[in-house]
C-alpha cells in the first residue's frame, strides 16, 4: 500500500511539474494579485480580453521564450502598443508611460498578440527582457 501511494504521489508531482506556465498572464490587481485574471496559454492573437478583465489590467507577466504586444484598442488596434519580451513581470502598469490623455498603461490593455521567440534567438544567448514602447 505504501509503495502504491508513493508511486501515485510521484506521478502526480511529475504531471504537475510537466505543465508549463502560460505564455502571458494578466491580472486586474497590481503585483499579480486578485481573483480576476486571464491567462493566454500559447502564441496567438487575443483580439478582445474577457469581459471581467477588459479595461482593468493592472499587472502582467510574459513567460520566457515569448514576446507579447499589448494594444490599447480591441482587434489588435489602437493608437499605442507596448511590447514586452519574456521573461518579464510588470507589477504595476501605472509605471509604464503611454502617450495621450491616459498617461500610462494601467487599465489600458484591450487586446494582445503573443509570439514565440525564434529558436535562433535562444542560441545566441539570453535576450535582454527589455520593454519597448512603440507609437503607431
Amino acid at each position: 500500500m505504501k509503495t502504491l501511494l508513493t508511486s501515485l504521489l510521484l506521478l502526480l508531482m511529475a504531471t504537475t511539474q510537466a505543465q508549463d506556465s502560460p505564455a502571458v498572464q494578466l491580472w486586474a490587481a497590481a503585483n499579480g494579485q486578485g481573483m480576476i485574471h486571464q491567462s493566454i496559454p500559447d502564441a496567438g492573437e487575443v483580439p478582445e480580453l474577457r469581459m471581467e478583465v477588459r479595461g482593468k489590467v493592472r499587472s502582467l507577466e510574459v513567460a520566457a521564450g515569448y514576446v507579447a504586444v499589448f494594444h490599447d484598442g480591441e482587434d489588435l488596434d489602437g493608437l499605442n502598443t507596448l511590447e514586452v519580451c519574456g521573461p518579464k513581470r510588470i507589477d504595476d502598469l501605472s509605471t509604464m508611460p503611454m502617450l495621450g490623455l491616459r498617461g500610462n498603461w494601467n487599465g489600458a490593455i484591450a487586446s494582445v498578440e503573443v509570439m514565440r521567440m525564434k529558436s535562433d534567438d535562444a542560441e545566441e544567448g539570453p535576450i535582454d527582457p527589455m520593454i519597448a514602447l512603440e507609437q503607431r
